[in-house]
């Protein structure tokens, strides 16, 4: 494998974001050899034709085949030992990418890695949470959530009073920006595809957590995820 890290993005309808999302590569990955892959989602807007000129490897999908089978395309031509799957509505901010790999080849038994996120106004993202469990969830994903703002179901799932400047474990990290070792990701079996869209991360990370794995946010890199 030739490459320090293999990033692939999932493309649907962004093209815009992608092209600003490309562009911060290089101020992120400063000395590194990075493989682009992206993967089409049978896309109606099209792939920016910039892009399409590059050394890139793209995957044309015929539908959208969703989030997850899309990134599991990718990580099969991957030639990396590292992935990074990452959205492309994100500005990768400077060094984020090379502060990302050199933690993670750090460490031994890290499944997933994933940056303090950010808003176009700065404002950091709630990005990591608890893993859910069904009696949870009836109130953080329902309409309870929005009448009672403040419960401490939602609170304590989303990790309100947690430090977000600080190195930490945690259950689950947000699949806008994940870091993983490509054969962790591999003994994993890749991400599950009867998740079309959403929790798909979340799944990820507890199956990751349930063979010895730990999860880590790494607020030492940062992204602005728009």
């Amino acid at each position: 494998m030739r490459y320090d890290v293999s990033l692939i993005y999932v493309y649907y309808n962004t093209p815009n974001e992608l092209n600003k999302s490309f562009d911060s590569i290089s101020q992120a990955s400063k000395g590194l050899s990075v493989q682009i892959i992206i993967v089409n989602n049978n896309s109606p807007k099209k792939l920016p034709s910039r892009l399409r000129g590059k050394n890139i490897t793209i995957i044309n999908n015929s539908q959208n085949m969703g989030f997850g089978k899309g990134c599991n395309q990718g990580a099969k031509v991957a030639e990396g030992n590292i992935l990074l799957f990452i959205n492309p509505d994100t500005v990768l901010k400077k060094q984020a990418i090379n502060i990302l790999l050199t933690f993670i080849k750090q460490k031994k038994k890290i499944g997933l890695l994933s940056p303090r996120m950010v808003d176009s106004s700065d404002r950091v993202l709630p990005t990591i949470s608890k893993r859910i469990r069904l009696p949870d969830a009836l109130i953080i994903y329902s309409f309870l959530d929005k009448l009672f703002k403040n419960n401490i179901t939602s609170k304590n799932f989303w990790m309100v009073e947690t430090d977000r400047t600080k190195t930490q474990y945690v259950d689950v990290v947000s699949g806008a920006c994940l870091m993983v070792k490509k054969s962790v990701f591999d003994r994993l079996g890749g991400f599950d595809e009867r998740f079309f869209m959403y929790f798909e991360e979340h799944d990820l990370c507890v199956r990751a957590l349930k063979i010895g794995y730990r999860n880590v946010y790494y607020p030492k890199a940062e992204i602005v995820h728009l």
